[in-house]
């Protein structure tokens, strides 16, 4: 068993509510010793207060959390948050104005003897440790967060959780981080939970993706997983931007207004998920879709353009910065040759098969 298997954390059908029906709804998940888990979903859909309740700041209704083999909540136990071996990072960092840097990161270190030598070697690991004597008020948004994270890295905790730490940042800074705070929590050696609205966060920064969808956890895995296998039509919506194009299955033949694909799956209708990248010019000749070019959307190092076809129907095709369709054009589409995920719906469920290009 490696490192990553061991369970350092332990939930099981845990529910949260807050009055209005539940907010988390039966979630089971168990993290590893090791990595960056990143829990992923719209707004509303229960991420925080997931968080909120393996912290011990929310007391869930039902179910079971256990850290590092010790039950903290279920059975009639609910330990304190400061007595369970994790600490929260927020969105604002929470740091206090009238203490110095040095000082606000030791501030969670109970032992005075260790507290001075604590401070300075969390500072030294998120690169502030020339800041020490400065305020709040002296440094930038980035700083500020990352004096946040070296005071929940200070007192040594089992994990720390981070809600939304980028999300008041600007998309300079916020990038920045997104590359310096996995390194300092692997050079740390902590396990760390991460809450983000932010898909493209989750997938760059995290070990694993939980993604979560009206209090349910829809699926949790490699973000490489999570990304071209999608267990649900919630989870391939939100990731990546997916299309999920209507289709028929007939005789091993998925048929869509983009042409055929084969699968194994039986007949009826479905949907295929079909990602912006998926979308190509087709070579002259080739099977392809006529569409018009209704908007653009220019990134510099690509462009995404939204075109309609003759079914009414609007499509995604994202391609190279430098290749220019002008709005009212008329452009011939194809999937590109690679495997396809295929929900057919059946009986108020998706059940999931692949489709490839017919041959």
């Amino acid at each position: 068993m490696s490192e990553h298997d061991i369970p350092f954390l332990i939930i099981e059908d845990l529910v949260v509510s807050y009055g209005q029906g539940a907010v988390v709804d039966r979630v089971s998940l168990s993290l590893g010793e090791q990595g960056i888990t990143a829990l992923v979903g719209p707004s509303g859909c229960g991420k925080t207060a997931l968080l909120r309740a393996i912290a011990g700041f929310e007391t869930p209704l039902s179910g079971r959390i256990a850290i590092d083999g010790n039950e903290v909540f279920g059975s009639g136990r609910n330990v304190e948050p400061e007595k369970r071996g994790v600490i929260m990072v927020f969105q604002d960092g929470a740091l206090f104005p009238h203490l110095s840097v040095h000082a606000n990161v030791g501030y969670g270190v109970l032992d005075r003897g260790r507290r001075e030598r604590a401070a300075d070697e969390a500072l030294r690991l998120v690169g502030l440790d020339k800041m020490a004597d400065r305020y709040p008020d002296q440094l930038s948004g980035g700083q500020q967060q990352l004096v946040a994270l070296a005071r929940a890295l200070a007192p040594k905790p089992r994990a720390v959780l981070l809600d939304e730490p980028f999300a008041s940042l600007d998309a300079d800074l916020r990038g920045r981080l997104r590359d310096e705070v996995p390194a300092i929590l692997r050079a740390a050696e902590v396990p760390a939970i991460l809450v983000t609205h932010d898909q493209e966060e989750a997938l760059s920064v995290a070990d694993r993706v939980a993604v979560m969808f009206r209090g349910r956890l829809l699926q949790i895995g490699p973000p490489d997983e999570i990304y071209n296998w999608p267990e649900a039509p919630e989870v391939a919506r939100f990731i990546g931007g997916g299309q999920l194009v209507t289709c028929d299955v007939r005789g091993g033949q998925v048929c869509s207004v983009l042409g055929e694909l084969s699968t194994q799956a039986e007949d009826g209708p479905g949907r295929l998920l079909v990602r912006p990248e998926d979308l190509t010019i087709a070579a002259s000749g080739a099977p392809s879709v006529a569409g018009v070019v209704i908007r653009r959307n220019f990134y510099g190092h690509d462009r995404v353009d939204d075109v309609r076809l003759e079914s009414g129907e609007v499509l995604r095709m994202r391609g190279l910065g430098n290749e220019t369709h002008e709005i009212g054009t008329t452009v011939q589409m194809a999937l590109r040759d690679k495997p396809y995920r295929l929900f057919l719906d059946r009986d108020g469920e998706s059940l999931v098969h692949q489709a490839t290009r017919a041959r």
